[in-house]
């Protein structure tokens, strides 16, 4: 009879048919009892491998598992022979391919050696292979024998060797194996595809078919020498596609050595320049001809660090003509600090406009004084905008400064003459009017319009204050206002002082007109009345 609880569901199948005589009784025995025996050898066995191994009954149940397989799947064996069927350690997913395994190996069918994955107790899952072949006790099928292999790290390997293969494959940059020849073993679709050729063409060509002649002698040959004695290369080439055109590449090269440390040959990853280098070109370009913009504009482009002093870290050609300092004058830690040219009452108000202006991320302009490095005050004009690092923060500012000390100049004068205009309006018995000349889309006059005046204007011309109020002279002279116009041109340009008469709009009486140059685009009308006839 069976020794124990396995034996008992080993030896299922074998139970003493009714009626049999004594000797086939003891045969039967002896038999059952070489089954136990063999058993015994086998579990023995079995407890001693680092494989997992297992037997099922022919209801799939564990009537064996051995220490291994309660290691792997995180318990122990009374709970995994107290399972109704081994399967249920399969992961989900793959039950379907365990049973169908199992049905087979019942239905008589050979060995076999499948892949799922298996799950612990804990949850966690990994792969396994699993070699399984029926138990068989005499011609009956009574279960099945197998033998677990974790392949976890087997799959990593492999999954790692399917993602640089697939790494390889899909890189942007071409990639090729070179014998210590020089001969393409290896060639990945993008090395390929940048020189012109299929794939299946690349291979057993020699590196020479690949690199202009130039660059075969002086970049390749010295290359490759230095690669066997340090290992690897970096640097620039020239490579030719299949229709002769040339092309720029980076290229990275290194020694691929064996197991023994012996070089098998030389792996080279090459990436097409072309667009980098007209990228630079362009940029080359576009600095030279900043550089020409700064050094013809009137003023200073200008990057300075938002600091206390403004210390310039750039400072085009124009500051000399600006300050009276040279570029490195200017640029540096060493160099004079800008807040130092700023006019002292003035640099509060400058610092507090740009200072403002940067926190709110809005550009600024602002006028102020500077002293040059002769010591003479001068009027700038500056337009600026932070730069922000990295991290977002303004770290420095950069604009433009022009001189508009003639401009402020001028401003000032039209001020003040202006002033002294309204003085002289008051203080004289004659009309007294300042109009502003209208231009054509020509640029040529067409026509004055009426800005300040007097009372006795007024008077001589019989109109009142709302009505002269953007009133056009020719509304006031249509007679000869037309040709007069022409002449008004040399009042404008060249300073001339024009004798006119016009009727007045009364009619009963003429005007004698004094026209003068008032500055830019203006002119001053001093009228005195006089009765027709005299």
């Amino acid at each position: 009879m069976p020794k124990n609880q396995d034996s008992e569901r080993m030896g299922a199948g074998l139970a003493e048919p009714a009626g049999m005589d004594p000797e086939e009784d003891r045969g039967v025995r002896d038999a059952v009892g070489t089954v136990d025996s063999d058993y015994d050898r086998f579990r023995e066995l079995a407890d001693f491998l680092p494989a997992c191994v297992f037997e099922t009954d022919a209801a799939g149940r564990a009537v064996y598992v051995n220490e291994q397989f309660g290691m792997l799947i995180g318990c122990g064996r009374d709970k995994i022979l107290a399972r109704d069927s081994i399967v249920g350690f399969v992961a989900p997913g793959f039950h379907d391919i365990a049973q169908r395994a199992f049905n087979r190996m019942m239905a008589g069918g050979d060995a076999i050696t499948i892949e799922l994955e298996v799950q612990r107790s804990d949850g966690t899952r990994f792969p396994v292979v699993c070699h399984v072949a029926p138990v068989e006790r005499g011609d009956v099928v009574c279960g099945v024998r197998g033998v677990i292999l974790d392949i976890s790290s087997r799959r990593y390997t492999e999954d790692r060797m399917q993602m640089l293969s697939r790494a390889v494959i899909q890189s942007p940059d071409g990639i090729a194996l070179l014998d210590q020849q020089g001969g393409v073993q290896y060639s990945n679709p993008a090395w390929a595809r940048m020189h012109g050729r299929s794939v299946r063409l690349t291979l057993g060509m020699t590196a020479a078919e690949f690199i202009t002649p130039e660059h075969f002698e002086n970049t390749y040959l010295p290359a490759m020498a230095l690669i066997m004695a340090e290992g690897a290369w970096e640097g620039e080439s020239r490579h030719v596609r299949a229709d002769g055109t040339e092309f720029p590449v980076s290229v990275i090269a290194s020694i691929m050595r064996d197991r023994n440390g012996d070089p098998l040959g030389v792996v080279v990853q090459i990436r097409d320049i072309t667009l980098r280098r007209e990228e630079e070109r362009i940029r080359r370009d576009t600095e030279l001809q900043t550089a020409r913009l700064f050094a013809n504009m009137p003023g200073m482009a200008y990057r300075c660090r938002r600091d206390g002093d403004w210390n310039m870290e750039f400072v085009s050609e124009g500051c000399e003509a600006l300050t009276g300092y040279r570029p490195d004058e200017l640029v540096g830690d060493g160099g004079i600090a800008f807040a130092e040219l700023i006019h002292p009452e003035d640099r509060a108000r400058v610092r507090g406009i740009i200072d403002r202006a940067v926190a709110a991320g809005e550009r600024f302009r602002i006028e102020y004084r500077l002293f040059s490095a002769a010591g003479d005050e001068r009027w700038v004009w500056e337009q600026g905008l932070g730069v922000c690092g990295d991290d977002g923060e303004v770290m420095d500012v950069e604009g433009f400064i022009t001189d508009v000390t003639e401009r402020v100049r001028a401003d000032r004068q039209r001020v003040q003459g202006e002033e002294l205009l309204r003085s002289l309006m008051r203080a004289v018995g004659e009309g007294v009017a300042l109009l502003e000349i209208v231009d054509d889309d020509a640029g040529r006059p067409i026509d004055a319009v009426h800005r300040q005046w007097n009372r006795t204007y007024c008077e001589l011309t019989g109109l009142v204050d709302d009505e002269l109020k953007d009133l056009k002279l020719s509304d006031i002279t249509p007679q000869k206002y037309a040709q007069d116009l022409e002449n008004f041109t040399a009042v404008i340009v060249g300073g001339e002082t024009l004798e006119l008469e016009w009727d007045a709009l009364s009619g009963d009486r003429k005007m004698e007109v004094t026209v003068l140059p008032a500055g830019g685009r203006r002119i001053v009308l001093v009228v005195r009345g006089r009765e027709r006839g005299i």
